[in-house]
């Protein structure tokens, strides 16, 4: 997903959109589409911040013994990362790698 937003940042995305927009002279759009690129910027570095913490969790659980009480939850955590990652709020998803590893 973070590669996929990276795509749409580069120059045949949002950065043609700032370009058209600054030989046209128009202030607002301008803004509006640098703002989507700090967004897309920000939601590419989460993406990459939740793929490293997943691969950490799955290097986890593969040394894990079968008896873990974490074990037992992972179809809770799956359907959980699932449903955020198909709404997109990274944040639901952070939260819930934060309660992964306190338990």
């Amino acid at each position: 997903m973070a590669d996929e937003r990276e795509k749409e940042i580069e120059p045949e995305g949002e950065m043609l959109k700032v370009m058209n927009a600054m030989e046209k002279g128009n202030a607002k759009h301008i803004r509006d589409h640098a703002r989507n690129i700090v967004r897309m910027r920000h939601g590419v570095v989460n993406y990459r911040q939740i793929s490293s913490r997943i691969d950490s969790m799955v290097d986890y659980f593969e040394k894990e013994p079968e008896q873990s009480k974490v074990l037992s939850s992972i179809p809770a955590i799956v359907e959980s990362i699932d449903s955020s990652l198909t709404r997109g709020n990274t944040k639901n998803m952070l939260k819930t790698m934060d309660q992964i590893e306190k338990q």
